[in-house]
């Protein structure tokens, strides 16, 4: 499972660490981190990734503007993502939804559901 390759982002850094470690409980250990939006579509352009896991609140580039991106580039377009939120408001985990993200999980994080959920996005 080691060759798959993860992006987190996260603008808060302990909830990246909590992502890694649950990837690497499962054997993940190829894992990039950005901490907003703008620095993930970075690291898409210049990386091949089986997953991003993404916050849906940060500064500078959200969750939802970085989904929007990912889905309209003809490239990336089928590269799954799953949507961390601490937001409980239904209308912004309906349009993460509909724009395609491919699971969510609410913070605080069960690591037992992420797992679940990233094995599901992954085919594991």
């Amino acid at each position: 499972m080691s060759d798959k390759k993860i992006l987190i982002v996260d603008d808060v850094q302990s909830m990246r660490l909590v992502v890694k470690y649950t990837l690497g409980t499962m054997g993940i250990k190829n894992v990039d981190q950005a901490s907003n939006g703008q620095q993930a579509i970075k690291y898409i352009k210049n990386n091949q990734y089986d997953l991003v896991i993404s916050d849906m609140e940060m500064p500078i580039l959200n969750g939802i503007e970085l989904l929007k991106f990912i889905r309209a580039d003809e490239k990336f377009k089928n590269l799954n993502v799953i949507m961390l939120t601490s937001v409980s408001d239904e209308e912004q985990i309906r349009e993460a939804l509909s724009q395609g993200i491919d699971n969510y999980v609410l913070k605080p994080i069960n690591p037992n559901i992420l797992q679940k959920r990233i094995a599901a996005a992954l085919k594991l």
